[in-house]
């Protein structure tokens, strides 16, 4: 009998039928990075403004929080809204909502399941086509057309758990082949996805004026990587992968899509190879590489820190 995975998204908690707590990968994650601190970073920009700088000159620490504040929610809800035109549109195209079994609410398709069930992720491309994926997104539809013409099936948001390390995520896309799998994910940050530590700076109109290295690592025992938004990414993806190999599957690839605001350059090698594509909304591909040893490094230190076996501490309705 498959293990049920569910999901409350207001909280952003997963659990299982026996009420058992999972954490998310991105909070796992997050606990081998430093936060930023509003609070202090509002003070010193309100410092810099009082000594003449033009992007906070004039402005109070409650105007630059808020200002901050406004970018962000902008920009989640520009991000959600591509996130999830994509999401409905491959899950409405791929049996999602036609599956052999009804999910109870909130019930998440897992890996047991996508193995158990062929028919899922069984993709149509006409009805990608007319929901206007192709339109949209020229790349990613060529590459769902790949992928279905050699026999793989695909599907959106599928979790992987794993009951050693209560820890649970969601794949934006999983591709699957016989036992082998391939990962496809994409973000929508503003900003050029970079893997050196650092952050890009902005002037008073928020237009990029730089990339700042900071050449900060990770915490232990994940010191020897880069503090970074790509390497964070990178973690997240590969320890997704790992939970799924967890089930006998072996991953074979793992691929970033970077959805930007903004249309294709002249120059840039999509285009350059795709001139129809022009007006388009442009896309940045990352092949990213699968930390598997970091990934098992991490997890095995976040049960160390806990000091317990929560194997031990799993409630079965029993």
């Amino acid at each position: 009998m498959n293990h049920k995975i569910y999901f409350n998204a207001a909280q952003h908690k997963y659990y299982d039928s026996f009420n058992n707590p999972f954490v998310s990968v991105t909070t796992t994650i997050s606990k081998y990075h430093e936060h930023f601190d509003t609070e202090k970073m509002a003070k010193v920009c309100y410092l810099s403004g009082l000594k003449g700088n033009p992007k906070y000159r004039g402005k109070t620490i409650a105007d630059i929080k808020a200002e901050w504040k406004k970018r962000n929610l902008n920009s989640l809800a520009k991000g959600t809204e591509d996130h999830d035109y994509l999401e409905t549109a491959v899950k409405g195209s791929g049996n999602y909502y036609r599956g052999t079994r009804h999910l109870e609410s909130k019930q998440l398709y897992t890996i047991e399941d996508v193995l158990q069930d062929e028919t899922l992720g069984v993709l149509d491309l006409n009805s990608l086509e007319l929901l206007e994926v192709k339109e949209l997104y020229p790349y990613i539809y060529r590459t769902f057309e790949l992928l279905v013409a050699n026999g793989w099936r695909i599907l959106s948001e599928v979790a992987v758990f794993s009951l050693e390390y209560l820890i649970s995520g969601l794949i934006d896309i999983l591709a699957i082949k016989g036992r082998e799998f391939k990962i496809l994910d994409w973000k929508t940050n503003n900003d050029t996805i970079m893997f050196d530590a650092g952050y890009w700076e902005h002037d008073k109109d928020y237009n990029i004026t730089g990339y700042k290295r900071t050449y900060k690592n990770l915490l232990p025992p994940l010191n020897h990587l880069a503090h970074s938004v790509g390497i964070e990414y990178t973690l997240q993806l590969s320890t997704y992968a790992l939970l799924a190999e967890a089930f006998g599957l072996t991953c074979t690839g793992i691929l970033l899509y970077h959805i930007r605001k903004f249309s294709y350059t002249e120059l840039h090698d999509h285009l350059l190879q795709n001139p129809t594509w022009s007006g388009k909304r442009q896309l940045d591909t990352y092949k990213i590489d699968y930390l598997k040893n970091d990934v098992k490094l991490m997890l095995t230190h976040q049960i160390q820190a806990r000091q317990v076996d929560i194997g031990h501490k799993l409630k079965f309705g029993l």
